[in-house]
């Protein structure tokens, strides 16, 4: 995945693989958590639905929840894409975006 690349296509030093691997248990928990949530709001949306009478607050209600986790997502993986950038140096980050940009096409 995009930490062996990291360790070596980029070179990272022990101590920055160090660094990287705690951000990435970490993200990995914490979005773990979200999707969990998310899963609890679709079970709760299927119940709604399947009521004799359709609550549409209720629906909202849920829908809203649901756009709270998604951001709270975007919020983390976007931390995460920095912590990890400020974890790299320049010549680290050049050669991952290069990477990146060649797997893109």
């Amino acid at each position: 995945g995009m930490l062996q690349f990291l360790y070596d296509g980029v070179g990272v030093s022990e101590s920055q693989k160090t660094q990287l691997a705690t951000l990435s248990e970490g993200v990995t928990n914490d979005l773990k958590a979200m999707h969990e949530s998310m899963a609890q709001t679709h079970e709760q949306a299927f119940g709604v639905l399947t009521q004799d009478t359709i609550d549409r607050s209720k629906l909202e209600a849920i829908r809203l929840d649901q756009m709270r986790v998604a951001d709270e997502i975007s919020k983390r993986l976007t931390q995460y894409v920095t912590d990890v950038a400020e974890t790299l140096t320049p010549v680290q980050r050049k050669a991952l975006a290069d990477h990146f940009a060649h797997h893109a096409d």
